[in-house]
């Protein structure tokens, strides 16, 4: 059994469309689409580092209000400063570079799935317009 779309492919219209309409609608078509694609976006690396960022500086105030909690309600006594040691937290370097070629990766298959729907709507108008006008 064929599918749908190998019979309208295979069929053959029973008109001719005009040369002129096919012109024009190429023509259409291509002053709508953009002819250079956009080019990626640094936003979203930017965003991701800035999200991780306020992130972890939310787990570590969390962290630091944890360790100190509220004084017992005993008379007052004189503090004694102790020096803190200092937070040393090992954070991997992150790049930008492997997270802009991920995101141009995700891209390819919308964009190669764009272009099929662009060249299955030229061939639909194509196809109608040579079945459906009449011959001069």
């Amino acid at each position: 059994m064929q599918s749908i779309e190998d019979r309208l492919r295979s069929e053959r219209p029973a008109h001719q469309a005009p040369e002129s309409l096919t012109d024009r609608v190429m023509a259409n078509l291509a002053s709508e689409s953009p002819s250079t694609p956009h080019p990626v976006s640094s936003y979203w690396p930017r965003f991701s580092l800035g999200f991780a960022t306020v992130c972890l500086l939310t787990a570590v105030s969390f962290h630091f209000m944890r360790q100190n909690p509220e004084p017992p309600s005993s008379p007052p006594q004189a503090v004694v400063a102790v020096p803190m040691e200092p937070l040393h937290i090992a954070l991997p370097q992150i790049q930008a570079v492997p997270i802009e070629n991920l995101s141009m990766h995700l891209d390819q298959p919308l964009e190669r799935e764009l272009q099929n729907v662009i060249s299955d709507t030229r061939l639909a108008i194509q196809f109608v317009a040579s079945s459906f006008l009449p011959e001069k």
